[in-house]
This record gives C-alpha cells, structure tokens and sequence, in this order.
C-alpha cells in the first residue's frame, strides 16, 4: 500500500487562530459557534460564541486537527459550524467523502503521531 501526503486528499487550512477571550460566549444553540481549541474531549470544542468580526465560521462535517497541546494530532469531525484556537488546522475534503471515510482518516491521522 502506497502512503499518500494529506494534502492530495484535502486542503488544509490553518483554521482561524482566534484567541477565545476575545470572544463572546454563548449559551444559544441558535447564535451560538462552536469554539474548537486543543481540548481531547468533546470533539475539541470548549465553547460556544458568537459570530466574531464577521468571519464567517467553517461548516460542520470538517476534520479539525491539534498541532499541540497534551494529545498532539488529536482528530475530529465537527459536528457544527465551528472557529477554531490557534494551533488546529482544518481538512477540508477535496472529493466528496463519506462520515464513514473521515473518521477513518482521523483514526489514520492519530495512529501516526509518533511518526
């Protein structure tokens, strides 16, 4: 089996490096955008804000990646619209994939932290 580079299945973005102090947070399920930061639990998602500097928040379905923090290379598939902490980068699929297919490549991209 021949090993392919992540970024000839997806693009991968840097995410949007916000800081969640700067942040309002949120307990609506309507306004409210996932916040993903480096966290193992719960998809990586520590909060809920609201719509910050008009940036428009990643769509749900979408692989997010640690880059540190105690669980280097922890991956997820966001349930909902979401930003992100610094040091998480995205995959965004550059075919159509499956649920099924993402959590495989999550489970490839973990396995292979030490390497």
């Amino acid at each position: 089996m021949k090993l392919v580079p992540l970024n000839t299945i997806f693009d991968v973005q840097y995410g949007n490096q916000f800081d969640l102090v700067k942040m309002s947070l949120t307990e609506s399920r309507e306004e409210g955008i996932n916040f993903v930061s480096r966290a193992t639990k719960n998809f990586g998602i520590v909060a809920r804000v609201l719509n910050y500097n008009l940036t428009e928040p990643y769509p749900s379905g979408l692989i997010t990646v640690t880059l540190g923090g105690t669980y280097l290379l922890a991956s997820f598939i966001q349930p909902e619209r979401f930003y992100t902490a610094q040091n998480i980068k995205v995959l965004i699929p550059r075919d159509n994939m499956t649920f099924n297919e993402k959590l495989f490549y999550c489970l490839c991209i973990q396995e292979n932290r030490y390497r």
